[in-house]
């Protein structure tokens, strides 16, 4: 069955951000800033992609308050 399946990337940043404790927070790049986030939130997109491969993936993150409220009333 193809579709597509969108993602809200500003949720499940926050949800990786929270399951840190399961992540380690060691993990950092070659100048010490730390990639945790960066993998948590990359092995949830491939583990949906894994359980949804035959469909679409669109990753969308919600732009300012003020553009929206000035498109919709």
């Amino acid at each position: 069955m193809q579709g597509n399946v969108v993602v809200d990337g500003a949720n499940l940043a926050y949800r990786t951000y929270h399951a840190l404790k399961v992540i380690p927070k060691e993990l950092t790049d070659k100048d010490g800033n730390p990639t945790g986030l960066l993998f948590g939130f990359l092995r949830s997109l491939a583990a949906m992609k894994d359980r949804f491969s035959d469909r679409n993936f669109y990753v969308v993150w919600e732009g300012s308050r003020q553009r929206r409220s000035t498109r919709y009333e």
